[in-house]
């Protein structure tokens, strides 16, 4: 079981690495073999003893960033841009459904509202026709 000092500071390392999943957890492997051995040396380690031993996480990750081959910069970044794309698009297309949801139900509300008869009864005037229109009705 690795200690909670090397757990800690394979995340920090894992946060800051790039490059294909493979390469990832290949990279982590050996490093934690690496820091378990090393660590198994030196029982009463720290985790500056570590940072010491094996370098900052974001010292690490970059010298990884640094071991990439051009191929493998190019798929990562085209990975990036298609990741990105994909989600630009998936977010228009919910903006566009909830827009057309939100249309639909206004249309609906109004084609379903009741329409509402007012009934009013006949008035019966106490005037008669000649008295009605001597006043000018």
């Amino acid at each position: 079981m690795t200690d909670p000092v090397i757990r800690r500071y394979l995340k920090d390392v894992s946060g800051n690495l790039v490059g294909p999943g493979s390469r990832k957890r290949a990279t982590l492997k050996a490093l934690r073999d690496a820091a378990e051995e090393w660590a198994a040396e030196h029982p009463d380690h720290t985790g500056e003893d570590l940072r010491r031993e094996f370098g900052d996480p974001e010292q690490f990750a970059s010298a990884g960033i640094a071991s990439l081959t051009p191929r493998e910069a190019a798929a990562l970044l085209q990975r990036k841009k298609t990741f990105r794309r994909w989600l630009l698009a998936i977010t228009i297309l919910i903006i566009i459904a909830l827009a057309g949801a939100v249309i639909f139900i206004i249309k609906w509300n109004e084609s379903t509202a009741p329409t509402v008869t007012y009934y009013a009864p006949p008035v019966y005037s106490a005037l008669s026709a000649e008295q009605a229109a001597n006043l000018g009705f």
